[in-house]
């Protein structure tokens, strides 16, 4: 939910509820398999150093000593659209065809150590959640015009090695996050009937007029350092492992992002909006604030040799949208 409220100076400028399409609202964090631990060399039972911030007890699989890892990755987003447009007889007619790619960069840092047989500490600073959403296509105005959705979280975590066969794990994380959103409105189909009959520069608006395009462009973020430290930007996880076997391992573990564990994430900002010409035209400015929620996931592993020099390395995630 995006809630845009006047500043005091502005008694008369806008007030506007808005709820974000299914598409943006229900959009999953960057996949890479290296950044976010979805592929089985970087999953929940893995000594990896992503087990920081996906399943801390596979640290303790790790020997003695230090690992230190950098990456950088990118997601490449292709978009196709072959549009039919509504007539205001309420006929089709087919519309524009668009096309769209966009890069969301992404990267990852961390260290592990061994702190005594027993246990092994980790610290990351990573994007968790990373996307830029099409920008500059006018067809797809009404949903987006551009903009991005960001968190950088740091995590701190510890595994602790109960037994041979026993594994526990736990961490700690704070996210900075930042949203930006461009979208335009048609102020003429909000009015219903009457507003699509309405006076555009001396015809009726119909369906998608540029005089009726109202714009809006939104920028919100953790604000300040003391923002950063509240309850609401603080991460958890957990996570064990079992080896039931000699040589097979069980692994489970719960991830809650930053924003999940108080049940919601608010975002502070400004907003500016251009008044559809037919409105007057002109810009008004004010501030945003962005309440989102961040998907928790539940990840299970398994880990085991099928042969001499062949080994299986599986999991599932569940993630709630």
């Amino acid at each position: 939910m995006i809630s845009v409220l006047p500043r005091s100076s502005m008694a008369a400028a806008v007030a506007a509820f808005l709820t974000l399409s299914a598409t943006l609202a229900s959009a999953s964090p960057i996949e890479d398999p290296a950044l976010a631990g979805s592929a089985v060399f970087t999953g929940p039972t893995q000594a990896h150093s992503t087990a920081i911030f996906i399943n801390p007890a596979a640290m303790a699989l790790a020997s003695r000593g230090q690992h230190f890892l950098l990456l950088a990755g990118a997601r490449l987003s292709q978009l196709s659209i072959d549009r039919e447009v509504v007539q205001a007889d309420g006929t089709t007619v087919p519309g524009a065809n668009i096309s769209s790619n966009t890069i969301s960069p992404a990267g990852l840092a961390a260290f592990d150590f061994g702190l005594t047989d027993k246990w092994r500490l980790g610290l990351s600073l990573h994007t968790p959640l990373a996307r830029r959403f099409p920008g500059n296509e006018e067809e797809l105005r009404y949903h987006t015009l551009g903009g991005y959705s960001y968190q950088v979280t740091g995590s701190g975590s510890a595994s602790f090695a109960a037994h041979e066969r026993i594994l526990f794990g736990f961490g700690i994380s704070l996210g900075y996050s930042a949203i930006g959103l461009d979208f335009a409105r048609d102020t003429a189909l909000e009015g219903g009937t009457a507003g699509v009959e309405s006076d555009c520069d001396g015809q009726p608006c119909g369906i998608e007029n540029p005089f009726a395009d109202e714009r809006y462009r939104i920028r919100a973020k953790t604000a300040t350092l003391g923002e950063l430290f509240s309850a609401k930007n603080l991460g958890l996880v957990g996570g064990a492992m079992v080896r039931p076997t000699k040589h097979w391992w069980l692994a489970l573990s719960l991830v809650l992002p930053p924003g999940s564990v108080s049940g919601t994430l608010d975002l502070t900002g400004d907003v500016r909006v251009d008044r559809a010409p037919r409105d007057g035209g002109g810009s008004l400015s004010g501030d945003a604030e962005i309440i989102f929620d961040n998907p928790f996931a539940l990840y299970f592993g398994v880990r085991g040799p099928l042969t001499e020099g062949l080994e299986l390395l599986a999991h599932l995630r569940w993630r709630n949208l």
